[in-house]
């Protein structure tokens, strides 16, 4: 085979996986838009005053992988702050993770250890490091919600989703996680 067929094999490959990546990507687009859109100001409001709706984006550069996210309420305030993020990260996985700001964590430490015991606690001190949040497998508990409150200033918790499931499957899990964080 010569050097030149070799190329062509090569770039059909690389054409063939762009592709499947951008349908993909499309996919949890359209599904994240689509559960924003159950999500009304007014809905939002009631589970936090500060809320500043839902937002869809997108990139192609986390850790060399695209992505795309779901951010609900919206607030980062270090102090104050409340964010429902899904992230889908190419090669990665599916995640919830939930940032509260410092004074949000305190104020809510009780219902949030009994609430989401089952999340993890996400280990970074920036709270944009996916891959060290990521990373961890300590458990939500008493002892850790406050040392990472402290250490933190602030508090971020995480889930994985798996994705062994139908795009409508998926969607109703994620919009029945959402309610559950929602519901007081």
């Amino acid at each position: 085979m010569e050097e030149s067929e070799k190329i062509d094999i090569e770039l059909i490959k690389n054409i063939k996986l762009f592709e499947d990546i951008q349908a993909q990507k499309n996919i949890f687009l359209n599904l994240f838009t689509e559960i924003a859109n159950q999500f009304s100001q007014s809905i939002l409001i009631q589970a936090f005053v500060n809320s500043k709706g839902t937002k869809v984006s997108q990139g192609i550069n986390l850790e060399n992988c695209p992505y795309q996210v779901l951010d609900i309420f919206r607030d980062f305030d270090r102090n104050n702050g409340y964010n429902i993020r899904i992230l889908n990260w190419w090669g990665h996985g599916l995640y919830i993770l939930i940032q509260f700001g410092k004074n949000t964590a305190e104020n809510h430490k009780t219902d949030i250890e009994i609430k989401f015991k089952e999340f993890n606690v996400g280990l970074a001190s920036n709270a944009y490091d996916y891959k060290e949040i990521l990373s961890s497998n300590q458990t939500l508990d008493s002892i850790n919600l406050i040392n990472h409150i402290k250490e933190f200033d602030g508090l971020l918790i995480f889930n994985k989703i798996p994705y062994n499931q139908s795009v409508e499957n998926l969607k109703f899990d994620l919009l029945e996680k959402i309610k559950f964080i929602l519901d007081k």
